[in-house]
């Protein structure tokens, strides 16, 4: 019986944005001892695959590391695969800039570890077949998918080990099948369990087992340092491959080059399993989770679990309406600097060395656009670390089109950037980037350069479909960790915790600013925290006329409540490099058993540390209040950054900071996405105006400054 070509890969990955502590931790508790084990041993090859993010960070802090690597692979131990440079899903981006993600990777491994790439680890195993010209440009030979992709269209499982021809125009790349359950035993099962399964394909005639997944979890996920490193596991792992003579480890390129493929293949729109989960509306997760459940109870699930399907990963571009935002935000920004640069008649620009490009390609990062296991779209620092690098690449171009004399302050129609159906429009230079969406006349983005901070980077608490299970499952008993290995992050039982229990509520829509309400008197705190607002005109979903009139812009709307007909008009400008203001005019009569209530969303860079000066009261961030008769909150962040907002006399003023109920790898995380604030004012007769202006403290004035921001 032939031998078994035993093909390994490990995929490390930090997103953008994430701590520094927690880039060291992972170096410290996986890549590095990781590396280092393997490294003892020769003969034991294996495939690396490091983002851009990462490869960065190794660049700067451990680059005795990456030479390490490089000794690796210039012994033939090993061989390094790319994806795009910042780790995007090359599916949802325009062809150019996928080339440009390929090429800026490939030249970043070549500076760093000395060889291209011929293979490509894709991003979230995220398939569509419109990326494969990009690949065969960027000079890639194969990549690695998931099993299920495969398995979606016929080819049985026993046939997926070893690599597939799929066509592309008049050639074709080679795509490798990563075996699911392989994924799932190592390194969490005993590794008799382990190879009695490489034994099985082995019996079934197989050429390769291949696995290619997380470096995390070798050392970073929960419990997995002690198990893989003290105990040994890895160790072991490795001796036994190399004591067993039916085994041969060996690169992915090499096996590539050495044999035949098992077949030809067209693979369809697909991910791994569990993101077809993910990527769901609530309700629509939770009837498929509930439909797995039911068939893994039958004794043909193998068979029948190909041909479920949930959704595909652009599904979170709809799901989140925030990730929408962001990513039209993305789209938008690199359309505008290649519209408008070069300089008519000039050649066209070297695209990966342009500053402004830059940025655009690193806000490509995939991480803070969905949400699986991992806390994705739910972690503030990851989606401030995207709009940093919007802002950055906004501010460098504007610049330089200010330079030619065409970069002047303006509002602008940018068309439906988050494909809503309606329209937004954007302020831009030298202080500010500012967006307006002409559904409900709210403000979606307010960035402020100096700081490179959006304040408006907030995030609804949305409804997942893991809520519904956590709350109506039994709780778990304490259990020590089971003697067939260590649980992996899809097997440890979540419940959640009282806290973040007492903040599970839902928003019905997004957490913008200046959003109008007519609410009536009696409404409470609790009915606004806990997100049931009893508005007699649903505005925000309303569609509002606009006026461009040089520097300022104005939303406006007629509506009728009970035979009272009112017309609210409000105009944002911004009057300084510190100064944004809105002005209220309303005319005819509103109920007055309502408010006319306006609602401010805003989130600062240091969460819940800070608190908000209300004449003499201190409140500290943390804290819900109802406030009366005033005319001015002052917030201080402990980042340095702070606000002040004036406003004409407010009858009541509530506040509070809202909190997000998530899972992640830990467990269940209680995450801070901002603050709510409701100016309520009591109607009068006529025409009359309320004016809000927000003054940004930059940190060198804040005299209550912290930390450096």
């Amino acid at each position: 019986m032939r031998p078994l070509k035993l093909l390994f890969g490990v995929h490390n990955h930090q997103p953008l944005g994430n701590f520094l502590d927690v880039f060291e931790r992972a170096y410290q508790r996986a890549y590095r001892p990781f590396v280092e084990i393997v490294h003892e041993y020769p003969e034991f090859s294996v495939t690396y695959h490091f983002s851009g993010p990462l490869l960065e960070f190794l660049s700067e802090h451990h680059p005795e590391f990456l030479s390490l690597i490089r000794e690796q692979v210039e012994r033939g131990q090993a061989e390094v695969v790319i994806s795009g440079y910042a780790e995007p899903v090359l599916a949802a981006l325009p062809r150019e800039d996928r080339l440009l993600q390929l090429q800026k990777a490939q030249a970043l491994h070549q500076h760093w570890l000395g060889v291209p790439a011929q293979g490509l680890w894709l991003t979230e195993r995220v398939f569509e077949a419109e990326i494969l010209p990009e690949l065969v440009s960027a000079g890639i030979r194969y990549f690695v998918v998931d099993d299920a992709h495969f398995l979606q269209v016929g080819i049985p499982k026993h046939k997926l080990h070893g690599y597939w021809h799929h066509p592309i125009e008049a050639q074709s790349l080679a795509v490798f099948p990563i075996d699911q359950t392989l994924r799932y035993l190592i390194p969490f099962r005993p590794l008799n369990d382990l190879f009695a399964y490489l034994d099985q394909i082995r019996d079934l005639g197989g050429r390769a087992a291949i696995v290619f997944d997380d470096g995390e979890k070798f050392g970073l996920w929960p419990k997995t340092y002690t198990w893989v490193y003290q105990k040994q596991w890895l160790r072991r792992f490795i001796e036994r491959v190399l004591e067993t003579d039916w085994l041969q480890p060996m690169t992915f390129g090499a096996y590539l080059d050495t044999h035949p493929a098992e077949g030809t293949v067209y693979l369809p729109s697909a991910s791994y399993f569990e993101m077809n989960e993910w990527a769901l509306p609530a309700e629509a997760a939770r009837r498929f989770v509930q439909v797995v459940q039911t068939l893994e109870q039958h004794s043909d699930w193998p068979t029948i679990q190909p041909f479920l399907r949930g959704g595909i990963w652009k599904n979170f571009l709809v799901k989140y309406p925030e990730s929408a935002r962001m990513f039209g935000r993305m789209l938008w920004t690199r359309n505008w600097i290649r519209e408008t640069h070069p300089e008519p008649g000039s050649h066209p620009p070297q695209w990966t060395d342009d500053p402004a490009m830059a940025h655009v390609l690193r806000a490509q990062c995939n991480d803070a656009y969905w949400h699986g296991v991992f806390g994705g779209i739910y972690l503030p620092h990851l989606r401030h670390a995207i709009y940093r690098e919007l802002i950055e690449a906004t501010e460098s171009h504007w610049k330089r089109l200010a330079q030619r004399g065409i970069g002047t302050e303006s509002w602008e129609q940018v068309l439906d950037l988050d494909r809503d159906g309606s329209r937004e429009y954007l302020w831009k230079g030298p202080h500010w980037s500012v967006m307006a969406d002409e559904r409900g006349g709210v403000i979606e983005e307010l960035s402020w350069w100096p700081a490179r901070y959006n304040f408006q980077n907030t995030l609804a608490r949305h409804r997942e479909h893991y809520h519904d299970l956590w709350l109506h499952a039994e709780p778990a008993l304490p259990s020590e960790e089971p003697v067939h290995g260590v649980a992996s992050i899809h097997e440890v039982q979540k419940h959640i915790p009282k806290k973040a229990r007492r903040e599970l509520y839902f928003d019905k829509a997004p957490r913008v600013s200046f959003v109008d309400h007519l609410l009536p008197k009696g409404v409470s705190l609790k009915q606004l925290h806990r997100g049931n607002l009893p508005d007699w005109v649903p505005l925000a979903q309303q569609r509002y006329a606009v006026d461009l009139a040089g520097l300022s812009i104005t939303f406006s709307i007629d509506a009728e409540i009970r035979g009272a007909r009112f017309r609210i008009e409000k105009t944002y400008e911004v009057r300084s490099s510190t100064e944004f203001r809105t002005l209220y005019q309303l005319q005819g009569t509103l109920p007055r058993a309502a408010y006319f209530a306006v609602e401010i969303n805003w989130i600062f860079p240091s969460a819940t540390s800070g608190w908000i000066q209300a004449g003499s009261s201190r409140i500290p961030f943390h804290r819900r209040a109802i406030l009366k008769d005033l005319s001015e909150l002052v917030f201080y962040d402990a980042s340095g950054l702070g606000w002040t907002l004036s406003f004409e006399h407010a009858d009541r003023v509530i506040l509070f900071p809202f909190y997000t109920v998530s899972q992640s790898e830990k467990g269940v995380d209680l995450i801070y996405q901002g603050h709510a604030l409701f100016l309520m004012f009591l109607p009068q007769e006529g025409e009359w105006t309320r004016e809000v202006r927000l003054q940004i403290q930059p940190k060198e004035d804040n005299q209550h400054a912290g930390i450096t921001l």
